[in-house]
């Protein structure tokens, strides 16, 4: 069973294992233990992207499979460009509406426009209605616009 640790200052990942359980100055638990009794090919793949905004890296582990979801992969993506608080909205907000590529694409356009706060606020609404609404801010409607659509479809109801 070993832990497995990770350096926010250099983006080091190191795991604990029987002969050596303390890590090294300055490695915090990374949150994943893998217990290698229980599965002979028990493997983990450490990820890390640096934020701009807090100077820090940040870890995404992933265990027993060697390939990213496409939440995981945007993740690394937008952490990289835009921060790590925002890329948790971002990412949130994108699998909430469908989790594809292209939701995510949407919910990127309506981020270059800075509307992601306002999309925020209105989380709460349906999926498909949420959905529809990146879709129309995507598109380049104007907020007004989606907005009286949206009561309009809730009037519908």
């Amino acid at each position: 069973m070993g832990k497995i640790y990770f350096n926010e200052r250099t983006g080091e990942f190191w795991e604990s294992h029987r002969r050596s359980r303390t890590p090294p100055e300055g490695f915090k638990y990374a949150g994943v233990t893998m217990h290698y009794r229980r599965r002979v090919k028990a493997r983990w793949y450490g990820y890390r992207y640096f934020c701009p905004k807090c100077g820090l890296y940040h870890p995404l582990i992933v265990k027993f499979r060697n390939f990213l979801a496409v939440h995981e992969r945007r993740l690394l993506e937008y952490g990289a460009k835009y921060g790590c608080d925002e890329a948790k909205r971002m990412v949130r907000l994108g699998r909430l509406i469908g989790g594809r590529s292209v939701h995510y694409d949407m919910v990127e356009k309506v981020r270059e426009r800075g509307l992601l706060d306002w999309l925020e606020r209105r989380i709460d609404l349906p999926n498909e209605l949420l959905r529809e609404a990146v879709r129309r801010l995507a598109r380049g409607d104007t907020l007004e616009d989606v907005e009286s659509w949206i009561i309009a479809s809730l009037i519908k109801r």
